[in-house]
């Protein structure tokens, strides 16, 4: 090996903490940044509904508008995606459209259903007549760009039994510093050599969770008092929407809303972060008391075991709490649903009382469901063995 090699091989084992703290703090300050910055696509926002304008449903009319930074945006071009239930992808005819000076577009002619629809006893629609649902259209995705400057945006529209639903895609940009977050705090004590160093970063990187985790939810709870009740907001793999006058939080299909499936109220969601945090700050707080000597920690002639086995301990409580955290409103969801079950929703001291301590519910009930299986297991061997014996 050569000198330098050797050299540079040194430098790093003396310096790994800092380097693995300083590489995570820059890639914690980027995914911090990305949540701030503005973005650069236009907010593209679907006017006065996209509504029906025969009486069998079958030909709809799209009228919108094309906003950058609150001012209209003239001759965008506007293109259409129409999918049915069976995944086909189709445009409209004309397949596409420029805007007018105050950022207007319009589609007069969509053929949504190739059948009149059918009504039921209650007076809503059914099934069409002839093709089903599948070659109905079911989502309208709205395209537009810009060449000078070069700039893009979209809106996705469902078409619903009730009516038409705006479904708009978060930016995962404006969230990613959670993950990250929860990466670093999860990874630090397995990296990292000093403890001092893994201790402090365990506990900043749970405050630093804690924190973010409530703010976005809170800021989540704000946003939905300025949008409309027709609107969707789509994670991806969750879906934020209004049911009842009340926004919730659904990991279910947002087609259906009569029957939402999955979910929970965003106020019960905030809630049981809440509570989730305050365990972790008890485990931190209780540090203060309980902080480990360092010094017998640090000692690599004679170390103490019995101080490093606590001090291990603490670490895996911190650790443990981030995972409580970040599951946390999925298992809002679980404990939600079962007090729907139970019909005890109609309190909302009671359910508030029981969202608090939602945040680490899903966890236990997975650790006594493992450890019940475990237990079955056990003793269906031992059954097994003493028959055998027997015979």
């Amino acid at each position: 090996m050569s000198e330098e090699k050797k050299v540079i091989k040194n430098i790093f084992k003396i310096y790994s903490d800092q380097i693995i703290v300083g590489v995570s703090l820059l890639v914690l300050i980027w995914s911090i940044w990305l949540a701030l910055k503005p973005s650069s696509r236009t907010d593209l926002e679907v006017l006065s509904d996209l509504s029906p304008i025969d009486k069998e449903g079958k030909i709809y009319k799209m009228v919108g508008t094309i906003i950058y930074n609150g001012n209209p945006v003239d001759t965008a071009l506007v293109w259409l995606i129409l999918k049915d239930g069976s995944g086909n992808e189709r445009s409209p005819s004309p397949p596409s459209c420029r805007t007018n000076a105050e950022g207007i577009f319009v589609f007069d002619t969509i053929l949504v259903r190739e059948s009149p629809m059918l009504s039921d006893s209650t007076g809503k629609r059914a099934i069409s007549k002839g093709g089903g649902q599948s070659r109905n259209v079911q989502e309208i995705i709205v395209h537009a760009r810009t060449n000078s400057p070069e700039m893009e945006g979209e809106k996705n529209v469902k078409i619903v039994s009730e009516g038409t639903r705006r479904v708009s895609e978060i930016n995962k940009n404006k969230i990613i510093y959670l993950p990250v977050i929860f990466l670093i705090s999860i990874l630090f004590p397995f990296i990292i050599r000093s403890n001092i160093l893994k201790y402090m970063s365990s506990i900043i990187a749970a405050f630093l969770l804690s924190g973010g985790m409530i703010l976005t939810i809170a800021i989540s709870i704000a946003y939905t008092s300025t949008i409309g009740e027709g609107e969707t907001l789509s994670l991806g793999f969750a879906h934020i929407a209004q049911y009842k006058n009340e926004w919730i939080f659904l990991l279910t299909s947002p087609l259906n809303l009569n029957e939402p499936g999955f979910w929970v109220p965003l106020w019960v969601l905030l809630l049981s972060v809440i509570g989730a945090s305050l365990f972790t700050v008890l485990i931190i707080v209780k540090q203060i008391k309980e902080r480990p000597d360092f010094e017998k920690l640090e000692n690599k002639v004679n170390p103490d075991v019995k101080e490093l086995t606590k001090f291990n301990k603490v670490i895996e409580n911190i650790v443990r709490h981030q995972f409580y955290m970040i599951f946390s409103p999925l298992g809002s969801v679980f404990v939600y649903q079962l007090l729907v079950a139970a019909e005890a929703v109609t309190q909302p001291v009671t359910v508030a009382i029981a969202a608090l301590g939602s945040g680490p519910a899903l966890n236990i009930i997975l650790d006594r469901s493992i450890n019940f299986i475990e237990n079955t297991i056990e003793k269906k061997k031992k059954e097994e063995e003493e028959g055998g014996n027997q015979e």
